[in-house]
């Protein structure tokens, strides 16, 4: 088996789309599904997912050859349309400087060798963060890989109330279904030809503390170790664990009042009277919280957004897009993490729950 077959033979996703990387001269970067309208004047209209012309291109052996080659670097949708998937990742990264993404990976890694769940862990593009990787012998329902990843992080004492800082962003997929407006969230296929040069997205030894790649990778991806969906279910009827998913969009107060209950947080109001100052990853945060109101939740982002300095419509439809394709809003604990000084005690754990507080 020759490397193309191998990495779509591991690293399995959809295989009717595919996204590509993309950098803009002022800075500005991001994964765009491959589209053959892609700039075609009077067909083109951005953003790809709400343009009734989309015709996207299949993931191909060409497209892979590319990839490893290090033409270009391309992202997968590990969720599948029936929502599962082949495999879950898991991102530690150090976006701020003050977490230990090494600490995390190894304390989850003795989690899951203690659970017999074989995982496996790269070095993420940047050299800054890791992905971890647990593959599966048949494609299994996303709640369930999802479930059991997050049970799996808590013991590990990586993600938990009782935690310190943690390096732990987000799962792949992020999502136990799909919303209907989108893909679910993609991931930086592994082993693109220029970061694999300096050791970044190959597989790493845990013999070396996760500092060095495998030798032999593809032997090792030859000889890849699977988790069977009956261990899924063994942990999840041991550790009783539930879906992580919230179902947003079904509120029966109405729309006025949900927003009269929202503009009772501090954060929310802070961002609407002073958007010139709200920075990212705060700018999203509040666009992850907006998004929960039907309807109207998507003319509250623009109308909240439009004081920000790098404000326009495209950029900000992007953004509640990835929203409706996350797992749902950004947590008080995420916002206070990132720099907002909250002094309120709501008694809830995200400022759209408060359209549910009584």
């Amino acid at each position: 088996m020759n490397s193309v077959q191998l990495i779509r033979q591991v690293f399995k996703g959809r295989d009717d789309i595919v996204a590509r990387y993309w950098r803009a001269k002022d800075g500005r970067d991001g994964y765009t599904p491959i589209c053959r309208n892609e700039w075609k004047k009077g067909v083109c209209h951005k953003p790809c997912r709400t343009c009734d012309n989309a015709s996207y291109v299949p993931l191909s052996d060409e497209l892979i050859q590319d990839h490893l080659k290090g033409k270009h670097m391309l992202g997968i949708y590990p969720l599948l349309e029936d929502n599962t998937c082949h495999f879950i990742a898991s991102d530690f990264d150090d976006h701020r400087g003050d977490r230990a993404p090494d600490r995390d990976v190894k304390a989850f890694y003795d989690v899951c060798d203690v659970q017999e769940i074989p995982v496996y862990m790269l070095l993420s593009k940047s050299g800054k963060g890791y992905h971890s990787y647990v593959f599966f012998n048949s494609p299994v329902p996303a709640w369930k890989a999802r479930a059991v990843m997050f049970g799996l992080l808590k013991e590990a004492h990586v993600i938990g109330e009782d935690t310190e800082l943690s390096s732990f962003d987000r799962l792949f997929p992020n999502q136990d279904e799909l919303s209907g407006k989108g893909f679910g969230n993609l991931i930086a296929l592994p082993y693109q030809g220029k970061a694999a040069r300096y050791g970044r997205t190959l597989i790493l030894d845990p013999e070396s503390d996760f500092k060095k790649p495998y030798r032999d990778q593809w032997n090792l991806l030859a000889e890849i170790k699977r988790t069977s969906e009956s261990k899924l279910d063994a942990l999840i009827k041991e550790w009783d664990l539930k879906p992580n998913n919230q179902k947003l969009g079904t509120f029966t107060k109405k729309n006025s009042q949900g927003i009269e209950s929202l503009l009772k947080c501090d954060f929310i109001r802070w961002c609407k009277e002073q958007p010139e100052n709200v920075p990212e990853p705060l700018w999203y945060a509040l666009i992850s919280n907006l998004v929960s109101i039907r309807p109207g939740g998507y003319t509250l982002c623009h109308q909240f957004s439009k004081g920000h300095p790098k404000y326009n419509a495209r950029e900000t439809d992007a953004k509640i897009l990835h929203a409706l394709d996350s797992c749902g809003p950004h947590t008080c604990e995420y916002i206070k993490k990132n720099g907002f000084r909250c002094q309120g005690n709501c008694g809830v754990k995200s400022p759209a729950a408060l359209m549910f507080a009584q």
